[in-house]
């Protein structure tokens, strides 16, 4: 990343009339290093909020995912995410102002026969309790919300219907 292309993103709140809740607010240029710096702000907000640790690392990867789909597909010059946190739900809202397009697909390694790309909405839609796209004539909206229960900071993750994983160890190659 460039030192200085992106100005840090500063959290804005909701208005005063609203009902109690967190809100933050970020919106970069369309640039690589847009779901870095997007995914970095996302985890911070909820750490900030006392969200649990599974639902910020969840957090981060449906921003990186979301935010590098619009990167790569809208042709946005923009693009803005939106997160609010109150009531039980962590919603994260990603838009952009630009018309579909297709990116070019990465070749696959030699002889790992697993598509680069592709995946990401799947990954969304495994860590969400609700996916929504929004299109229209103006850019595409897409929201992500969580369940955040009353004592999120203390509860386990909630179990993934088939879905494994396994903690990797050190000297382990990367699959």
């Amino acid at each position: 990343m460039t030192t200085g292309a992106h100005p840090p993103p500063v959290p804005t709140r909701g208005h005063p009339a609203d009902p109690p809740s967190e809100h933050a607010l970020c919106t970069l240029a369309s640039t690589p290093e847009a779901p870095t710096v997007m995914r970095r702000f996302a985890g911070a907000m909820a750490r900030r909020w006392g969200l649990a640790g599974h639902t910020c690392e969840s957090l981060a990867l449906v921003v990186t995912e979301l935010v590098t789909n619009a990167v790569r597909h809208s042709g946005s010059p923009v693009v803005t995410l939106r997160l609010s946190s109150g009531e039980g739900t962590l919603r994260a809202e990603v838009h952009d102002i630009g018309r579909w397009r297709h990116a070019p697909v990465p070749a696959q390694g030699p002889g790992d026969g697993y598509p680069r790309c592709g995946r990401g909405l799947a990954l969304v839609r495994a860590h969400t309790t609700r996916t929504v796209a929004r299109l229209t004539t103006t850019g595409t909206t897409m929201l992500a919300e969580f369940a955040t229960p009353p004592d999120d900071a203390h509860a386990p993750p909630p179990p993934r219907t088939g879905l494994v994983t396994t903690p990797r160890r050190p000297h382990d190659p990367l699959v």
